[in-house]
């Protein structure tokens, strides 16, 4: 059911990374914050093999994480779509958003930097639309 939006959100990740490794100063925090998301919850749970400090902080920030996502999904309830369908849906696509966004981002900049010989363009057609 996500699966589309996410491909094009990863996508739109893909190109705003490249952009950014291309220029760095285009670089905006903003940006980059579904990428340092993606990157502590691959990072904390390991992390927090050697020190219970790391595991407080990615239960906290997932508590946090959970808390906008509901404050955000309620939000739409409220104003647009007074449906628990829709509501449920924005709830799980919200998430789904921005790790796709970040993860995007990340391997954009990875394709740039590491990659050179790949263009955004050829990844673009080996994702197809």
């Amino acid at each position: 059911m996500f699966a589309g939006i996410c491909k094009r959100v990863f996508l739109y990740g893909l190109g705003r990374g490249g952009v950014t490794a291309r220029n760095w100063r285009t670089l905006n925090l903003a940006y980059l914050l579904p990428s340092f998301f993606v990157l502590s919850l691959a990072a904390l749970p390991f992390l927090a093999i050697f020190s219970s400090v790391f595991l407080t902080v990615f239960v906290l920030e997932l508590w946090i994480y959970f808390f906008f996502d509901l404050v955000s999904s309620l939000a739409i309830f409220f104003r647009m779509e007074r449906s628990a369908t829709i509501w449920f849906l924005v709830f799980c696509a919200i998430p789904l958003v921005h790790v796709s966004y970040g993860l995007g981002v990340l391997y954009g900049i990875y394709v740039h930097i590491v990659k050179k010989g790949k263009t955004e363009m050829a990844l673009l057609r080996k994702f197809e639309i």
